[in-house]
């Protein structure tokens, strides 16, 4: 997965790792009041979370 997809766009191992718990979780306790967000300023890893966050 890694250099498929992450690598090409110069995310690293550390955003990448980040990347994929937010998926585990996400898929590990996917009932509809539950939401996955990474916490970071990083667009690049932010658009990556598996719940977008709300605008304010």
């Amino acid at each position: 997965m890694y250099a498929r997809e992450l690598a090409v766009q110069g995310i690293g191992l550390s955003d990448t790792s980040l990347i994929e718990e937010g998926r585990r979780l996400k898929e590990k306790y996917n009932q509809p009041d539950n939401r996955v967000h990474i916490w970071t300023r990083d667009r690049a890893l932010k658009s990556h979370e598996p719940d977008a966050e709300p605008l304010l």
